[in-house]
Order: C-alpha cells, then sequence, then structure tokens
C-alpha cells in the first residue's frame, strides 16, 4: 500500500453535517403560570363585588332605562340616541356635550334579556372584563421587554409582571370594576388594549389581517367610551420606543385606529350633535344644577386642593 494512500485512509474526509432549521415557538412553550397567578388574584381581589346590589348610577343604564329593560328590542334605540336618553326621555341637552356609549349599555340589555335584574351576573362579567385586562396588559408588556432582556428574563422579576400586578392593586379601579356601570371604562380600555396588542403584532409580523383586528378593537373601544381615542397618541409612541419600527411601520399600524376614530366622530355628530351643546337640570348628570356661581367655584378649587394633598 503506497504512503499516499496510507495519507488518506488517516485523514478521511469529513462529513458535513446539515444545519437545523430553528424551531419555532410552540404554543406548549408558552409559561401560563404567570397568567393563571394574575388570574387568581383578580378574583380574589374583586370576588366579593358578586354580593353587591345595583347602585345609584346604575338607574341611568340599567334599572329605570327603557330601552336596556326592552331587552334584544330596545338595543337598536340604544344606538340610535345618547347614552341617557333611555332614562331621561327623548329629550334636547340631556347633559352637556353628549354621551355617545351604546356598547356598553347594549350588554345589559342582552343580560336584562335573559336574567332580568340579576346584579350578580353583571358584576360576573365586570370582574372577567378586568382580569382579561390584566393578563391582556401582562402579555402585551411581556412582549416588549423580553427580547430586551432575553439572556436574565425571569418572569416573576420581570417589568411586565411588575407593571400587571401594579395594575391589578390599584385602588383607582375599584369603582369601575366594582360599579356595574362602569364597565364602560373597561370595555374602552380593553379595545384599546387589543388596538394595542394588534399594532405590535402588525410591526413584528406586517400581516395584513392585523390592521382589520386594530379598527374592530379600537371601534368597538370607542362605542363603548370615548377614552379609547387618546390610544391615537399612545399607541405611535409605544411602538416608537419599544420597538425597532420605521416611521412608515408605525403610521401603517396607526392608520386603522385614526380612520375608527373618524367613523366613530362622524357617527356620534350625526346621532347627538357635537361635544359642547347641552346641560340638564338633573342632579345626578349635573353636581351643579343648583348650585350659584360661588358655590361652582368654591366646590372646583376646595376640590383641586382635596387633590394635591
Amino acid at each position: 500500500m503506497t504512503k499516499k494512500y496510507k495519507n488518506k485512509l488517516k485523514n478521511p474526509i469529513p462529513q458535513v453535517e446539515m444545519v437545523k432549521e430553528p424551531e419555532k415557538k410552540s404554543v406548549s412553550k408558552i409559561n401560563f403560570l404567570p397568567y393563571a397567578i394574575l388570574f387568581i388574584l383578580s378574583l380574589l381581589l374583586y370576588g366579593n363585588t358578586l354580593k353587591n346590589d345595583y347602585v345609584l348610577d346604575d338607574v341611568v343604564v340599567i334599572t329605570q332605562n327603557e330601552f336596556t329593560k326592552k331587552g334584544f328590542a330596545g338595543i337598536s334605540e340604544i344606538f340610535s340616541y345618547d347614552t341617557f336618553t333611555g332614562y331621561l326621555g327623548k329629550q334636547k341637552k340631556l347633559v352637556a356635550g353628549g354621551r355617545y356609549r351604546p356598547l356598553s349599555v347594549a350588554t345589559f340589555a342582552v343580560e336584562y334579556q335573559f336574567f332580568g335584574k340579576m346584579p350578580w351576573f353583571s358584576h360576573v362579567i365586570n370582574l372577567l372584563l378586568y382580569a382579561g385586562i390584566v393578563l391582556l396588559l401582562y402579555k402585551i408588556f411581556d412582549n416588549l421587554f423580553r427580547q430586551r432582556f432575553m439572556a436574565t428574563y425571569k418572569w416573576y422579576l420581570s417589568p411586565a409582571f411588575f407593571v400587571a400586578l401594579l395594575y391589578l392593586f390599584h385602588p383607582i379601579h375599584t369603582e369601575a370594576v366594582a360599579n356595574i356601570k362602569g364597565r364602560d371604562e373597561l370595555m374602552t380600555f380593553l379595545g384599546a388594549l387589543i388596538a394595542m396588542w394588534y399594532s405590535i403584532k402588525y410591526v413584528e409580523t406586517k400581516n395584513l389581517l392585523n390592521l382589520v383586528y386594530i379598527f374592530i378593537a379600537f371601534f368597538l373601544g370607542l362605542l363603548s367610551k370615548e377614552n379609547t381615542i387618546t390610544f391615537l397618541a399612545i399607541i405611535p409612541l409605544t411602538l416608537y420606543f419599544f420597538t425597532q419600527s420605521k416611521l412608515k411601520q408605525i403610521l401603517i399600524a396607526l392608520a386603522p385606529a385614526l380612520l375608527a376614530s373618524v367613523v366613530f366622530l362622524i357617527i356620534r355628530q350625526t346621532i347627538i350633535g357635537g361635544f359642547s351643546d347641552g346641560t340638564t337640570d338633573n342632579l345626578i348628570n349635573n353636581a351643579f344644577a343648583e348650585a350659584n356661581t360661588s358655590q361652582r367655584y368654591g366646590t372646583v378649587f376646595y376640590t383641586f386642593l382635596v387633590y394635591l394633598k
């Protein structure tokens, strides 16, 4: 055997290793523990509200609202008039600026259709909405922060979990959850958060279907309460500071929310008019109805000082 041939045997040709494609993240790898903890804490924190009855605010949208008490038959009227019309009647100038928040009131009509006056069930819905907000809030912040702290990321020490806990336990949300009428606050924020989530997913995946979801979520949030419109600023700022998105992609993600706002404002203007017209002498809807000028300004300044304490 020649020397050259022996060298070939001693130094065989190395085998080429196949490069494996990175595994796609499966649903099974999602850590459900933080979601379970947050959900259980939500139930424990506000579970005591289930025994509560209706309160003063509920007469406006539930117990003394003629549209709500019609059940399904009243839904078309709920969407056709000012939110307080079912309670105050079809008169003009119900409340300064008017109110058009039909979606949350429509949910009360659906409940009334099936259960009549059953406050505990309405409290259950509010509690589940709040728990859903907490979970979605964690999901959004977990998505935004995980990439930055991937090497040392532990969910129980993460900013996302801290933010969710802070929101969950903050006492400022008590009224929105414990008061059935406060559902409009919960629904408007949930709609805004869903729009935020799909905005993030759009800039990550460029999937145009996410733009449709943004429009739907934002529009439904606006139909619950006008507060959703503040996310026209929050969404682009979040995408700018927490993602690597280019300005063009941020503007594209914002477009459906902007369109939803325009559509909502047109509908609102058509049904109840502008934001500045209207007044009422009903004490529930106008705390200054029977106050003179000095009493009004005195109350305003005193309240301002209380907030500064």
